[in-house]
C-alpha cells in the first residue's frame, strides 16, 4: 500500500542466496581452497554492479552468500524476471567453472533461492 509520507521511498526488494553454501564453504575450507569462494564473490560482486546499471537497482547488503537488492518500485514484471534469469546462468556458469573443480563432494542442491 503507497503511503502519504513524502519521505518515504518505496522499493521492490528481491533478496537471494547460494543454495548448499554452508557446504561449498565446508569443502573449499578442508582442502585449503578457500580464496576461490572469494574469488567467485567478487566476481559475482562486479556482474550485479554491472547490471545494476541496466535494471536500475540498488545492492542495498550483503547477506553472506547472497544479496539484497533494491528496485524501483515501478519496474516491469518481465525485467526482473530476466534479471532473474541471467543471474542464475551466470550463477551455474561460475560455480562450475570457479569452484565445482575444489569441491570434493558434488552438491545435492546447486543455483540460487529467490525472495520478492
Amino acid at each position: 500500500m503507497p503511503s502519504n509520507d513524502t519521505n518515504t521511498i518505496q522499493k521492490l526488494i528481491v533478496v537471494f542466496d547460494m543454495c548448499s553454501s554452508s557446504n561449498i564453504i565446508e569443502d573449499l575450507t578442508l582442502t585449503s581452497n578457500i580464496n576461490k569462494l572469494k574469488g567467485f564473490i567478487f566476481g559475482l560482486e562486479k556482474w550485479l554492479r554491472e547490471e545494476s546499471i541496466k535494471y536500475s537497482f540498488d545492492m542495498y547488503k550483503f547477506t553472506g552468500d547472497g544479496w539484497i537488492l533494491l528496485f524501483p518500485l515501478d519496474i516491469k514484471g518481465h525485467k526482473i524476471i530476466n534479471f532473474l534469469a541471467n543471474l542464475s546462468l551466470f550463477y551455474d556458469e561460475s560455480i562450475k567453472t570457479i569452484i565445482n573443480q575444489y569441491l570434493e563432494r558434488n552438491l545435492e542442491t546447486t543455483g540460487l533461492t529467490f525472495g520478492i
